[in-house]
């Protein structure tokens, strides 16, 4: 799945589990700029893409989600492993 697919599908859960239509993810889009991802946002963010992804995070993969290119990367990593 290339870069924009991905960011398509995580704008999908972010906006859904944040409740904001009007969220626009980059790479570089983290808690700083989405002040709704809190850490309690950060677990539900996590378990609805390994929900719509097929994968599972443990707690220190979800600690390490500081941006959405992290998440990205993690994704990308869960999803070749599950494939495999």
């Amino acid at each position: 799945m290339d870069d924009d697919a991905l960011l398509s599908r995580l704008t999908a859960i972010f906006r859904d589990v944040l409740g904001d239509a009007t969220i626009e993810l980059t790479k570089a889009s983290s808690p700083d700029a989405l002040p709704a991802w809190d850490s309690l946002a950060q677990i539900s963010l996590a378990v609805e893409a390994e929900c719509r992804f097929g994968i599972a995070f443990d707690a220190s993969e979800i600690e390490a989600m500081h941006d959405v290119g992290a998440l990205m990367q993690l994704i990308r990593a869960k999803s070749v492993l599950s494939a495999a």
